[in-house]
């Protein structure tokens, strides 16, 4: 069974971001959904990435690229839920 080019990219990012490399994984994530626009798991993974270096308000628009793709994605809607209410958006 091949591996898909993606598959492989969501695997380095995951890495990074368990080893603290935010700022790479921010890096490749964002290269990543160039690349393969449609694959939510790369938007919450970039979503991850943003939020993991400060970068909120993209982050939400990250998350919710993610949960248009995959609507059914119930751990994306309240990720994004929650940092509405940080930035204040929501009460």
């Amino acid at each position: 069974m091949t591996r898909e080019p993606e598959d492989e990219l969501i695997e380095r990012i995951e890495g990074q971001l368990d080893a603290g490399q935010a700022a790479s994984a921010l890096d490749l994530s964002s290269y990543a959904v160039r690349r393969y626009p449609v694959e939510p798991d790369l938007w919450a993974l970039y979503a991850e990435a943003l939020e993991s270096v400060g970068r909120v308000p993209e982050a939400t628009k990250a998350y919710t690229q993610a949960v248009a793709l995959s609507p059914e994605w119930t751990a994306g809607v309240a990720r994004r839920g929650s940092l509405y209410i940080e930035q204040g958006l929501i009460d």
